[in-house]
């Protein structure tokens, strides 16, 4: 970005603060000495930076907190505004985006550390005309296509969907909101403090004991003379650790593993 600012260029860096170093691993920024982002936007109109505008999905947190000179705080909805109003400005830019990382979240809400809605947000696919507007409204990529009996509709992806509700903002009949009903004994957290976690007074929910021996053996589907696996991906930490996985199994399984990056 320092580069950039030397050499006039007219760009806009996107930059997400997301409370996480990495997506994979979720370590937490708390242990990393991270500024908040009120330092960030200050920090980059020092260095040269023409104008720095922060979206967020919360403006509560910053009711509060003063930032510095013509850094302006927008809600979510105004992104793509805001993307176009640094596009106009000539220099260097950045858009800060202030959101809590979404695997995190659903993480947290999972062990029982932050609230879980118990609204979930459905298409009625026989009203639904697949015409997309939602997703154009929310640009989240929860929302899906799906091919059905009554041609192509769309559906809300329930394994991915962080709850945010973006989806609403259309105005359309076909969706439902659906509030979950209350039952015992499936909350669960990680109760006692245990590994330094404070206890949220819910019970911790115990995995069932796995015995090895019932485990059938696999099917095979490729032949087992000679395997070649590719694993592409972006960043490495994830693909470093599936790779490893992969040639461990086969090294107990008694085969040879050649890593062919090494090779060039």
């Amino acid at each position: 970005m320092q580069a950039s600012v030397a050499a006039s260029s007219n760009i806009t860096y996107k930059l997400l603060y997301n409370s996480a170093i990495a997506m994979t691993g979720g370590q937490s920024t708390a242990t990393s000495n991270s500024m908040p982002v009120k330092d960030v936007a200050d920090v980059l109109l020092r260095q040269g930076v023409k104008r720095v505008i922060v979206t967020t999905d919360d403006l509560d947190r910053y009711r509060r907190i003063t930032m510095p000179t013509d850094v302006e705080v927008w809600a979510r909805s105004r992104i793509i505004e805001a993307q176009t109003t640094l596009r106009d400005v000539s220099g260097v830019t950045v858009l800060i985006h202030d959101q809590q990382c979404a695997a995190e979240k659903r993480r947290s809400r999972k062990r029982g550390l932050i609230p879980d809605p118990p609204e979930r947000i459905h298409i009625n696919q026989r009203v639904c005309e697949g015409c997309g507007d939602c997703g154009v409204k929310s640009n989240c990529l929860c929302v899906e296509p799906v091919e059905t009996e009554l041609g192509r509709k769309t559906q809300i992806n329930q394994n991915s969907c962080n709850k945010d509700y973006t989806c609403l903002g259309g105005e359309c009949p076909s969706f439902l909101t659906v509030v979950a009903a209350k039952s015992r004994g499936r909350r669960f957290a990680w109760g006692g403090g245990e590994g330094g976690r404070p206890s949220t007074g819910v019970t911790r929910r115990r995995r069932p004991q796995l015995d090895a021996s019932e485990l059938p053996d696999p099917a095979l589907i490729v032949p087992s003379d000679q395997v070649t696996i590719r694993m592409p991906g972006i960043g490495g930490t994830g693909v470093v650790t599936v790779n490893q996985v992969i040639g461990t199994a086969a090294l107990l399984d008694g085969r040879h593993v050649w890593d062919w990056t090494r090779r060039a």
